[in-house]
């Protein structure tokens, strides 16, 4: 029996969700929430078939994102899991990295990657601080 589902917090002000902007992430990929096993956990998965399960558990302040890459018969082939300490840009770049796997070799994902999230992989990167003081 499953609880009352929980609104998605990238959607009902939940700031301090550590899993918000990879929810946010999978929404905007147009993934939807399934069928979930619990109150504190949440799947999602596109509508047409999908390489990507995502689950996101929430025990009070910790829990975990599970990012399973899912094999053509929809059997389970792999998964990460990122915990609440994870940086949301880790999440979501794990997130690419689950679902451009099959891509190629690593440099063919890191392109994937790159250009799935609009960067510039030749660019020179910025300093913060500013040039150096001559």
């Amino acid at each position: 029996m499953t609880g009352q589902p929980r609104a998605d917090p990238a959607t009902a002000g939940e700031p301090d969700d550590p899993f918000a902007r990879l929810v946010q992430e999978l929404l905007d990929l147009d993934y939807t929430r399934v069928a979930s096993v619990g109150a504190d956990a949440v799947s999602y998965r596109m509508a047409t078939a999908s390489d990507l399960l995502a689950t996101i558990e929430r025990t009070g302040a910790t829990g975990s994102a599970r990012l399973t890459a899912l094999a053509a018969d929809g059997t389970h082939r792999w998964d990460v899991t990122c915990t609440a300490t994870t940086p949301p840009q880790v999440q979501v770049l794990l997130l690419y990295a689950v679902l451009l796997a099959d891509a190629g070799d690593e440099q063919d994902v890191l392109r994937s990657v790159a250009d799935t999230l609009g960067v510039d992989l030749h660019a020179e990167p910025t300093d913060p601080a500013g040039p150096p003081a001559s």
